[in-house]
């Protein structure tokens, strides 16, 4: 199927322009939804979301924060999960001095440049933002992974490959995906089943 190529604003356009998406995602595979607030201004990226979805046949809920500068390439991450009357809570802190998790400093996080959250694809947008990927190119990136459901953190080698317009192929490992993207870097669809972007709402 042809798919149409969309105008790709360069990132400084994208800062100046979108300031609020809201979009509410659903995922079969894990059976979750999430609604997630991503707020652009003067210096930041802001990410603020609730996601729910099945902890281990448990009901949950995670809440998340997460604050990056407007190369996007340090962040700050709050996250809580409650799951059967338990709550977990943690913390990344990406800076010049490296990475903290839970504020003990992570020395095989050093190389990582993006954050991952193994729940969600809100985090594809950070490197589909900060890089320009044309048509039949590819970048790589190391980002530290808070995987799912065991809440660790470790680095994760990424690949993203612009097959169309708003077409990108996510690599890891052994894992790969096909993701339908916005001009503005938001995952519209994430492969088949995974997630799919049912509502998203811009304000400017």
């Amino acid at each position: 199927m042809e798919t149409e190529e969309p105008n790709r604003p360069e990132p400084a356009v994208i800062a100046a322009v979108s300031k609020r998406t809201d979009v509410l995602w659903l995922s079969t595979e894990l059976q979750s939804a999430e609604h997630c607030t991503i707020r652009t201004g003067p210096g930041s990226h802001e990410f603020e979301s609730t996601a729910l979805l099945v902890y281990r046949d448990v009901p949950a809920r995670i809440d998340y924060t997460l604050s990056t500068n407007e190369a996007l390439q340090r962040h700050r991450v709050r996250i809580e999960m409650t799951a059967g009357g338990q709550r977990r809570i943690l913390s990344l802190d990406h800076s010049d001095n490296g990475w903290l998790v839970d504020g003990v400093p992570r020395a095989d996080l050093e190389a990582c440049m993006d954050i991952d959250l193994g729940w969600t694809p809100a985090t594809n947008t950070l490197p589909l933002r900060r890089e320009t990927i044309e048509i039949g190119q590819s970048i790589e990136t190391l980002a530290a992974w808070v995987r799912f459901p065991e809440l660790d953190v470790i680095a994760s080698a990424q690949k993203y490959t612009r097959l169309a317009g708003n077409l990108v192929r996510y690599q890891s490992a052994t894992f790969e995906a096909e993701l339908v993207v916005s001009p503005d870097g938001i995952v519209t669809t994430y492969a088949d089943s995974l997630w799919k972007a049912v509502a998203v709402n811009r304000y400017t």
